[in-house]
């Protein structure tokens, strides 16, 4: 079965036993995918886990990263028992892939609207926010951290979302001198970090862009205080 975007993952897991998870909207896709919890593990290994086995006690689903050959594969060995696997798996994809299989759950996160996509995980999550300060929002992680801030300071969940003019033209500069200039200055390095990845992605700076993406990410699951998000993101800026 097909799902997009405005899926309740929570449902999903109770109806199937396995679920694939991809989409050209990579963030969206990977933030989706990390909202199943289960145990993490290589393709190899789990080519060597029996689904079939009942516990006592329930082990956890498990979660991998496999290419669309990958997934071909095992599911050709393991499609016939797939309603009767004793543990699911949700698999997050590198590629599209198409729904020939009964028993799998297919969330493809290609073409997202994000204004509903928002709106949709909002409310199934509970959450009080405003529309109008979720403009820098881009996926389920963003959401979660958006809520986050939000329990300390309603006001500065819109100020996720603005970067001075002058801290961005020193990014675009791009020699050491500017970038010291900038980290001296730089104030809010949330809504920086976002802004600073698109910039090295237009440039094609790609191990910049993937350095401040990583850090971003990583800042939104720890939530270090500024002093310290701002030295690990003048790290990145001087190298």
């Amino acid at each position: 079965m097909s799902f997009d975007s405005l899926v309740d993952p929570g449902k999903l897991i109770q109806e199937y036993r396995c679920i694939a998870v991809f989409g050209k909207n990579d963030n969206v896709a990977r933030s989706m995918f990390d909202e199943f919890s289960g145990v993490r593990v290589e393709f190899k290994e789990l080519e060597r886990i029996n689904l079939l086995q009942q516990s006592l006690i329930p082990e956890r689903d498990i979660k991998v990263t496999a290419t669309v050959k990958e997934f071909e594969k095992f599911m050709k060995e393991n499609a016939e028992n797939s309603s009767k696997w004793g543990r699911c798996v949700i698999f997050l994809l590198d590629s599209n892939v198409t729904s020939k299989y009964k028993n799998v759950a297919f969330i493809g996160c290609n073409f997202v609207n994000m204004s509903k996509f928002i709106n949709f995980h909002k409310e199934r999550l509970g959450y009080d926010l405003c529309n109008d300060d979720l403009i820098w929002v881009e996926d389920l992680y963003d959401l979660h951290f958006a809520n986050k801030v939000s329990k300390i300071d309603q006001n500065a969940v819109k100020l996720m979302g603005s970067v001075s003019v002058d801290q961005m033209d020193l990014l675009k500069k791009g020699d050491k001198a500017s970038a010291y200039a900038l980290w001296k200055i730089l104030d809010n390095p949330w809504p920086f970090m976002k802004q600073a990845k698109y910039v090295y992605k237009y440039k094609h700076k790609d191990i910049s862009a993937s350095l401040m993406d990583h850090l971003d990410m990583w800042a939104r699951r720890y939530t270090p205080n500024d002093e310290v998000l701002i030295w690990l993101i003048g790290s990145i800026l001087m190298r």
